[in-house]
């Protein structure tokens, strides 16, 4: 009884993954991309695979960095993914990196 748990869990699990795989966009970048532009609504939600990414804005004409991204972390202008706005948010890439995209039309 309890077996059959765990391997409809792996089931669960197994799908779960072929769905993602279905949605996700796999892309290389070389350090100083730009993966989000300021004043422009964010539509993806980005997985740093391997490299290191950034979000920041100016402020008074200085870059502010709020966020970086390691490997195996994600990263995205999150007020305007979500609210559908324009983002006061650039993220950029810091060295020559492997990034997963997954759409905002996917993740709905």
């Amino acid at each position: 009884m309890i077996f059959d748990n765990i391997e409809a869990n792996q089931q669960e699990l197994a799908n779960l993954s072929e769905d993602f795989g279905k949605i996700m966009t796999f892309s290389e970048h070389v350090k100083g991309t730009i993966l989000h532009k300021e004043d422009t609504v964010c539509n993806h939600l980005f997985i740093i695979q391997k490299g290191l990414a950034r979000a920041f804005y100016y402020k008074d004409g200085q870059d502010i960095t709020a966020h970086f991204a390691l490997e195996g972390t994600s990263i995205t202008a999150i007020d305007s993914l979500i609210q559908r706005k324009r983002s006061r948010y650039n993220i950029e890439v810091l060295e020559d990196s492997s990034i997963i995209s997954i759409s905002k039309g996917d993740l709905d």
